[in-house]
């Protein structure tokens, strides 16, 4: 009988892992959906160096019965960058679940010099990283906020929810499409573009700004493109604020629907501190952009720089959710970083790729 065995991600495998992961959580993906995925995650990405591992798969014979993956992503701490790593799509057959952490095992120590994220685990891997011993990353936010188009979409999110009459629904879907805003509440000397590409001028955002935060992820325009744009059939929507031709701040969000609905749920928001109104101006745009598209609102944690603006929304529901997202390292590496100024979104470890 063949033993089932740990062994390396290569180039080879990429097939195969796909026609595992076909029915990955329940969703029904073609195999160019992981293919693409897989050339993002590794081939493409700017990050990833000659040597690195990208992931193991559990071998049995010529057959692969399990899989984790494990990108690599920048990090700023204390002035200096640092590659950091994210597992990704961890799936065994249920056959062979005895030995998922054996997957697991591998990449714990493929990773221990450096930290690992652990963002988008269900119930049951939290659990896991739990009595791993594992630590909630420090988020610098305590609020969920949905922030609805208008009081039509708000209302009609809530008939949805609440299974009122068909009719009432239809009208009040009716309503919202026909009054949407259509207006951007403008910021005095500022303006708002969507960008579908990074430039030079996020660098020089990333370079004036990142050092009184001493850890962060990386915000230079190769990770951003990377991130943003590198998979080009799931791009993410990219806000920027100007002030003349100079980038003041930017925000991105990602599709999400949430009861059959489309929302804009923010990855990530990063602007200079010295203009206060940069991301008041970034999320009114993009509130307005998100309802000339049909969809329902924005869905967002009150980061510092638009904790005002989330506050003085009317059609809005707020909660206390986090992400419960987790991470692990060598203790002095986050011993440093808990002491020091941070600032973690929600788009840390493999959200949105």
């Amino acid at each position: 009988m063949n033993a089932v065995e740990a062994a390396k991600v290569t180039t080879a495998d990429y097939e195969k892992i796909a026609l595992l992961l076909q029915e990955y959580r329940g969703q029904s993906r073609e195999v160019n959906f992981w293919l693409e995925r897989f050339v993002y995650w590794w081939d493409d990405n700017p990050f990833f160096r000659p040597g690195m591992t990208k992931g193991y798969v559990l071998r049995l014979a010529e057959d692969i019965v399990g899989f984790i993956g494990l990108i690599p992503m920048p990090f700023w701490m204390h002035g200096t960058e640092q590659i950091t790593f994210s597992p990704a799509a961890w799936y065994v057959l249920p056959k062979f679940r005895g030995r998922a952490l054996t997957l697991y095992w591998s990449l714990l120590r493929e990773t221990s010099h450096t930290i690992q994220w652990n963002t988008t685990g269900n119930q049951r891997t939290c659990d896991l990283f739990m009595m791993l011993g594992m630590q909630l990353i420090p988020y610098t936010f305590s609020r969920r906020f949905i922030v609805y188009t208008g009081g039509t979409a708000y209302w009609h999110d809530r008939a949805l929810q609440r299974a009122w009459p068909m009719h009432l629904q239809w009208m009040l879907h009716a309503m919202q499409k026909k009054w949407a805003p259509r207006r951007f509440f403008a910021v005095e000397g500022m303006r708002v573009v969507q960008l579908h590409c990074v430039d030079a001028c996020f660098d020089r955002l990333w370079e004036r700004t990142r050092s009184p935060t001493m850890a962060t992820k990386v915000r230079s325009s190769e990770w951003l493109n990377w991130y943003c744009f590198g998979w080009s059939s799931r791009p993410k929507i990219l806000f920027g604020c100007f002030q003349g031709d100079e980038l003041e701040g930017y925000a991105l969000f990602h599709p999400r629907i949430v009861h059959g609905e489309l929302f804009w749920e923010c990855l990530d928001v990063w602007t200079d501190s010295s203009q206060s109104c940069c991301g008041d101006a970034l999320f009114s745009f993009a509130l307005v952009a998100m309802a000339q598209q049909g969809g329902k609102g924005l869905i967002s944690h009150d980061y510092p720089s638009i904790r005002g603006w989330l506050d003085r929304r009317f059609w809005k529901i707020v909660t206390r959710e986090d992400p419960g997202g987790y991470w692990t390292g060598p203790p002095e590496m986050l011993h440093k970083i808990y002491q020091g100024c941070h600032y973690f979104t929600l788009g840390e470890g493999d959200q949105g790729m």
